[in-house]
């Protein structure tokens, strides 16, 4: 095992949040599946934006201490360094947003329709799913270097009245490993 060492300097949360949706795209565009075309960053919770038409958007989920587990015992406090063994990481979300209908609000009756709402739904998640996996085993330029990379559980959300979602989650450590 190699040891860690803390950045230092502030990590950079935007460069992965600007990459992943042209990467996401061109992913999905390779497989011949068309996202929609409002793609954005959001601020606050990702489970919180509004789904006000058919959207990819990306989301700070935080950044956390997963050994801590919510307490404060283990957290730095004047006079005691940071801890280079303590665990710090970045959390991200990734949610492609559908409608079932017309996105307007009216919602589809027809059982046909409704079907195939659930097929794309799968193949979202599908897609979605591996391009988490490939991202996680071979980063991309923009990418953070040096940095474990876990593909999260991907879920699906809704139906909200005639939307549905497909979430996506990524955690990446913030110390990175040392050469040697």
């Amino acid at each position: 095992m190699k040891p860690s060492q803390l950045p230092g300097e502030p990590p950079d949360l935007l460069s992965w949040a600007e990459g992943v949706i042209p990467a996401l795209v061109t992913y999905f565009a390779n497989h011949n599946v068309d996202l929609p075309a409002r793609r954005r960053i959001v601020p606050g919770q990702l489970q919180l934006d509004s789904w006000d038409c058919e959207q990819v958007s990306v989301g700070f989920a935080g950044i956390t201490d997963p050994g801590r587990q919510g307490t404060t015992s283990g957290a730095p406090r004047t006079g005691t360094p940071f801890s280079a063994l303590k665990r710090r990481q970045v959390a991200y979300g990734i949610q492609i947003v559908r409608c079932a209908g017309d996105c307007n609000g009216i919602f589809t009756t027809d059982t046909d329709a409704y079907g195939e709402v659930g097929k794309q739904m799968l193949t979202d998640a599908s897609l979605l799913s591996q391009f988490m996996v490939d991202m996680a085993s071979s980063p991309p330029s923009w990418h953070p270097k040096q940095i474990n990379a876990d593909a999260g559980d991907v879920v699906p959300i809704g139906p909200e009245g005639n939307m549905y979602a497909i979430e996506a989650s990524v955690i990446f450590d913030l110390m990175a490993r040392v050469a040697g």
